[in-house]
Formats: C-alpha cells, structure tokens, sequence
C-alpha cells in the first residue's frame, strides 16, 4: 500500500526509535517504494538494524559549550546562568557529560528553585543520579535478551575500564557468548570501547545498571556485590541468597568473614575478592572454607585465608588464580574441569 501511493511522489520520511526489524520493513523496507530523490532517517538504539547499505551518522554527546547553553535553557530560560548559580551549573553540565537527556530533565528540575535548593539538589544528583532519567534510558535495557542483561550488568557493576581481553575471558567463563553480546551492547550505544582497548559506558549508564541491581532493597538479595560495605553486611549476618549471582571488590582493611554465609548463595558464578593488605580476619583457624558452590565459573581470592578447598567442591568449569598462598588448594581438584592462571588480575 506505502508502495502503490508513493512510489511517484519525492519524500523525506522520519521513523524515530525504531527498535525491531520488522518496523523498518514494514514502513520503508525498500527505497523503490518511493519517488527518485527520496529519503528516509531512522533513530534508533540499535546499530544492527540499519547496517544493511545505508549511510550511518552517529550522534555524538553534545560539547561543553553547546551542553551549558542546553542546561541553560532549561534551568534559567536562558543561554547564561545567573553568577550566583554558575559553579552548580558547572558541576551538573560535567556530571551529564554531553548526554541531552540528563541537561534537559536537570534543568528542568532546577528551574526556579533558589540557591540552597540548588546545592541540595545537585548534590542529589551526584549521589543518586535521578529516576526519570534512569528509568529513561532502562529502556535500552529492558530491550535486551537475557543473556545480554547479564552482560550488560555484570560490565557496569564490575568491568567498566576493564581490558576487553580479560572481560571477554570472564563473560566466557560463565558460558555466555562474549563476542555477540559484547557487540549488541556497543550496537545499542550501552557500552565502547576506548582506544586503549577497555570497555567503557557513560556515567548514566553505569548508574543505571548499579539502580537496576539496588532495585532489591536488601544486599543478600540482590545479583551483584560491589560495595564492601554490603559485602560485609551479607558475610557477616549470613543474608546471602539464591540470588546473589557475583561477587567482586577490593579492600583495604580486615574485615571479618563467615565461612558458612556462602551456603544460601548456590547461583554464584564469579567470586573475586582482592584484598590489599596482610590477610582476611576468619571467624575460624579451620583448613577451608565451609562451603563453596559448584556453579563458580570464575574464582579469584587473594591471599586466600585457607589453606585448603571445601571436599565437596567439584564444579564444571572453573578458572582460578593461582597466587603464591594458594598454590597447593589446586591438587586435590580435577584437573580437567578446571583452567588456572598463574598469576595476578
């Protein structure tokens, strides 16, 4: 019918946020559907959808001067923030780092409100972002297979600046497929690569896979521990749950350790403790650990405090760091369900 109507007729088509295949097909899935001269722009998140022999312009963030007057706009009305809010303004416009969407709901969000609100709010901002915009940009997320979800929050909760290499290792491991789901995310804009080879995502970004994680009020119950803080409030009340998927921070203080608070986590998939420091305060002088699950894929404990593995450990695959405290915890496992490292991550 698009055909048979316009196929005479010079057009300038816009589809915006296009996120299936099936949409573009079905509104402009060939150029001879309309007259010589014709052109058609698509917005969308995903990158794969419009490969195919077209020209493809990504839209950079916005610079500096062109995000003040932005903010601007929306904060005062105007393009030059009064003098008494300029160092806010400042502060807000290098928190959004060029993403549109953040200057405009900020902005909007501190139009009108006097000099203490403002210090209260941008403060806000920096500590807890904002759900408006979270939820905004949770829609890229919510577009995702499940495979590519865990990808995606296991990169903004631990990966972020990581080499690609060792993510890539990491998200194998766990037997998901690195190379596709790695390239669905950076199609989508949630992720890139820097030019130093690590993977990189904007700071909304990242808050937003970590938001979508505290969803779940109680740190036991949620998929991901990156905070010691929580870590500890896990181990030491022993609140771990199914839930928990992985576990990964560095520390620099004793903290003390529950052998039997891992038991409720029998889902955990990576366990990567790095303490800097002499040794981990166990609440035992026993030979090993309690209990560990059998689906680890990727396990890395520095100065491991035990001198053994639980007898009842036999995963699947497993990849574990061999430093110098925990050489001997190896023999005693099958070597063949097993890859080691010899060495520091």
């Amino acid at each position: 019918m698009i055909s048979s109507r316009l196929s005479s007729m010079k057009v300038l088509i816009v589809l915006d946020d296009i996120d299936h295949g099936d949409h573009l097909e079905y509104l402009a899935g060939d150029l001879s559907w309309f007259g010589n001269g014709s052109r058609v722009i698509v917005t969308t998140r995903n990158r794969h959808l419009i490969e195919k022999d077209n020209t493809i312009y990504e839209v950079p963030t916005l610079p500096d001067n062109e995000a003040m007057q932005l903010f601007n706009q929306h904060a005062f009305k105007k393009e030059i923030p009064d003098v008494c809010f300029k160092k806010f303004s400042l502060e807000v416009v290098n928190y959004a780092k060029g993403l549109p969407l953040a200057l405009k709901v900020w902005g909007s969000l501190l139009h009108k409100k006097g000099l203490t609100q403002w210090r209260r709010t941008v403060d806000q901002i920096k500590k807890n972002s904002n759900s408006e915009i979270i939820e905004k940009l949770k829609i890229s997320f919510d577009g995702l297979e499940p495979e590519e979800k865990e990808i995606f929050l296991d990169i903004a909760c631990f990966f972020r600046g990581e080499k690609r290499t060792k993510v890539m290792q990491i998200v194998e491991s766990c037997d998901f497929g690195a190379e596709y789901g790695l390239n669905v995310l950076i199609d989508k804009s949630l992720v890139f690569i820097s030019i130093d080879d690590t993977i990189e995502m904007h700071d909304l970004i990242e808050d937003m896979g970590k938001y979508i994680v505290k969803m779940q009020k109680h740190p036991g119950e949620r998929s991901r521990l990156w905070d010691v803080e929580d870590f500890e409030k896990v181990m030491v009340d022993n609140t771990g749950s199914m839930t928990v998927e992985a576990i990964w921070f560095n520390y620099y203080e004793k903290i003390c350790f529950n052998k039997e608070a891992i038991k409720n986590m029998q889902r955990l998939r990576i366990l990567c403790i790095r303490y800097v420091g002499d040794c981990i305060q166990s609440d035992s002088q026993d030979d090993s650990i309690e209990y560990l699950p059998n689906t680890l894929c990727w396990f890395v404990w520095y100065d491991y405090p035990w001198k053994l593995l639980p007898e009842n450990f036999s995963p699947k695959s497993l990849f574990i760091l061999i430093s110098s405290k925990v050489r001997c915890i190896i023999y005693g496992m099958k070597r063949s369900n097993c890859r080691f490292y010899g060495g520091y991550i």
